[in-house]
């Protein structure tokens, strides 16, 4: 008998959320997440800090729950950068990525 393979729908987009709950019961946090690039941010620090961070739980449809450690996590609030903050930022950057290129041009 064929073994019947059942096709895993992905959510739109919308449906791809990101839930982080924090309450003050428990001393983890409960991350659930369809992100990639904070999955393997998480995957990466579960890894390197297992006693902080541990993957708990993953789905069909490319979600993960993880728990970390409260005193671990934090939300970081930027404010926005002005119109000279921004465009000496960008000058800094053009000049680093040119020093960049040019050591990597001598050492060859």
């Amino acid at each position: 008998m064929e073994a019947i393979e059942k096709k895993v729908k992905k959510p739109r987009l919308e449906e791809r959320e990101t839930i982080i709950n924090f309450d003050e019961r428990y001393p983890v946090a409960d991350i659930y997440t369809y992100n990639q690039r904070l999955q393997k941010r998480l995957m990466r620090y579960a890894k390197e800090h297992p006693e902080c961070c541990r993957l708990v739980r993953t789905e069909p449809e490319g979600a993960m729950t993880f728990y970390v450690d409260k005193a671990r996590l934090s939300i970081v609030l930027l404010a926005p950068y002005s119109e000279e903050k921004r465009k000496r930022y960008a000058e800094y950057g053009r000049n680093s990525l040119l020093m960049q290129k040019r050591k990597a041009g001598k050492s060859e």
